[in-house]
């Protein structure tokens, strides 16, 4: 489970600026959830690029979402 946060096109390539945010929503609480959870994934976006943060990596950074071809 992760969270978005989308920014306009003009934040271009300096998306780290919003990390924060998408971390408190990560952090945040829903009124209707009665049950224990976590969010592990938020992300943030634009439409040139995609970030995400794993909330149990060592190394707790934003990081540029990849993927592996097999």
């Amino acid at each position: 489970m992760g969270v978005i946060e989308a920014k306009k096109d003009e934040l271009g390539k300096n998306i780290t600026v919003v990390e924060g945010q998408s971390g408190c929503y990560a952090s945040s609480t829903f009124r209707y959830v009665t049950t224990d959870y976590s969010i592990r994934f938020a992300y943030e976006a634009t439409c040139q690029l995609t970030r995400f943060t794993d909330d149990q990596d060592l190394k707790y950074r934003s990081r540029r979402v990849f993927s592996l071809r097999g």
